[in-house]
């Protein structure tokens, strides 16, 4: 194998060229240092300017934290004129309630009807504030955005404050209910056109006027003075709705007839008649609306010694016993001929356990207090007045109302159905006055009877209905004794002759029939009325029998 040999021997170099590598590798070296200690010296600078950026910012956000960071209301919020900087929530809810009165405004209006006026003012209503919905309004102002957005919004507060208001509402319903409260004096009902006064000679009424009602529309009113108000206006006029009276003045004028009277003649003694002239005062004058019932108790009362009346006497067990108020039975029977005589309905009547002296039989209505009472009802569309009086010893009551077309008289008659004979069994009361033994006869004894009684209806003379009233029943008695102590009287003798001095002035029916029509082919059906105690408040004349009875 053959070896080439090289012979290529160090590089050739230039003359000098030693000292040229030399000089190029200072150079290097100087550029290098150069460029190391520039390079120092920049991160020298960068690192004292990113500390000093870093400082910098860290002091921004100080002062960023130091104005936003806060649970407090930014300085420069302000409610109301009131400037929460520095209040809590709870600090500046108290702050601003406190002048929460101004939101509502001032308000006065007046609200006129004829010449009657109200006035309301904001002091009358309450109202509701938005408060709370403000506050947390005002407190988020400037807590929204980044962090400078927000420095820059609660910075600029202090050369323009942000203002919020709070606002009022009335309560609902509250000023509706002030409303009503004020003109609650303007609701009226109608009032109808009375009787002031009847002239007696000419029989001639004074009529007042109906008069309207009024009632406050408050629905309209409440949007009229919520304009008000709301536009500043002084003055409103109160709207209202009117209902006409059901009666004038001229309804009554041209429908107020004469309808029925009727008269009896008192034989009384002086307290009863004075009864009878009490208890026709109170009826006069008397007004009966339509549809209404009249009670005699309803309007007399109970004619006891506590309303005035009198002791007269009422028969009691046979007897003739002073009873405060006797006489009035007379008083219900007048008005019951006059009632039924102006054809109204009869609701309550009872006869007397005896037959009455001043009326036909049939045609009495007897009262006792509390459980016996008069009563009719007006069965017309207009009311009725009734007029009663006592001249000297005769009473009458008429009234006057709507007068049905369809007749112009009414005719009343009665007749006796039945004779009953007396009873022969005794009553026996004991008499401490009387020796033992002795028995005296207080009243013998009574037949009884039953009567039947109609009315009918005639148009200029012509009959045009009949119908039955209430049938009549006066219960038979047998003698009333009083008897001594001691005295048996337990076997009854029957009727008993009492001694001259003890028997009563009369017990012997009158000869005359009582005023009556003959009974029709059939009598009417009618019901039975009978008191349930023999008791009466009628007085008998002195030596008088008790009602005319009919001939044996």
């Amino acid at each position: 194998m053959a070896y080439r040999e090289n012979r290529a021997g160090p590089a050739h170099m230039e003359p000098g060229g030693t000292k040229k590598s030399k000089k190029g590798l200072v150079a290097a070296l100087c550029v290098l240092a150069v460029v190391i200690v520039a390079g120092t010296a920049g991160f020298l600078v960068w690192s004292g300017q990113k500390a000093a950026a870093e400082e910098a910012a860290r002091e921004r956000e100080a002062e960023i934290s130091a104005l936003i960071d806060t649970d407090t209301f930014y300085h420069g919020i302000v409610v109301d004129g009131i400037d929460l900087g520095g209040m809590t929530i709870d600090e500046a809810r108290e702050a601003v309630q406190s002048a929460e009165s101004s939101a509502r405004g001032d308000f006065a209006v007046t609200m006129t009807y004829g010449d009657q006026s109200f006035t309301v003012t904001q002091d009358d209503v309450d109202f509701s504030f938005d408060t709370d919905a403000v506050l947390e309004e005002a407190y988020q102002y400037g807590r929204d955005g980044d962090r400078e957005e927000r420095y820059a919004k609660v910075s600029a507060l202090a050369e323009t404050p942000v203002t919020f208001e709070v606002s009022a509402d009335m309560e609902s319903g509250a000023l509706r209910s002030k409303l009503e409260e004020l003109t609650a004096p303007l609701n009226t009902e109608p009032k109808d056109a009375s009787v002031v006064s009847f002239n007696a000679e000419t029989e001639q009424f004074e009529f007042s006027e109906g008069v309207n009602g009024v009632t406050v529309d408050l629905d309209a009113l409440t949007e009229q003075v919520t304009s008000a108000i709301e536009n500043g206006v002084a003055t409103v006029e109160i709207p209202v709705t009117e209902t006409p009276c059901s009666l004038t003045a001229d309804d009554l004028r041209q429908n107020l007839k004469k309808l029925g009277t009727y008269s009896t003649t008192s034989t009384n003694t002086a307290n009863g008649n004075y009864n009878m002239a009490r208890a026709m005062a109170s009826i006069n004058g008397t007004v009966v609306q339509p549809g209404e019932t009249f009670s005699y108790f309803g309007v007399v009362g109970p004619a006891g010694q506590a309303e005035g009346y009198k002791a007269a006497n009422a028969i009691v067990n046979g007897k003739l016993v002073p009873s405060y108020g006797g006489g009035i039975c007379q008083t219900s029977t007048t008005l019951y001929g006059a009632v039924l005589r102006s054809g109204l309905e009869i609701v309550e009547r009872s006869n007397h356990s005896i037959p009455s002296t001043y009326c036909p039989i049939g045609q009495d209505a007897a009262v006792s207090w509390p459980n016996m009472d008069f009563k009719f009802r007006n069965n017309t569309e207009y009311p009725i007045y009734i007029i009663a009086g006592m001249e000297g010893k005769v009473l009458t009551a008429t009234i006057y109302g709507w007068q049905d077309p369809t007749w112009d008289t009414i005719e009343i008659s009665s007749w006796y159905t039945e004779t009953i004979p007396a009873l022969t069994k005794g009553t026996y009361s004991l008499d401490n006055s009387l020796a033992t033994g002795e028995v005296k006869l207080d009243a013998a004894g009574r037949k009884g009877y039953r009567a039947a009684a109609q009315r009918t209806y005639y148009k200029d003379g012509a009959e045009v209905r009949t119908e039955a009233l209430a049938t009549s029943y006066y219960r038979p008695s047998g003698p009333y004794y009083s008897y001594g102590p001691g005295t048996d009287v337990s076997n009854d003798p029957g009727v008993m002759t009492p001694s001259s001095s003890s028997a009563p002035s009369s017990s012997t029916p009158a000869s005359s029939a009582p005023e009556s029509s003959a009974p029709p082919a059939s009598a009417p059906e009618s019901s039975v009325s009978e008191p349930s105690s023999g008791t009466t408040t009628e007085e008998p004349a002195d030596g008088q029998p008790i009602g005319a009875l009919p001939e044996e």
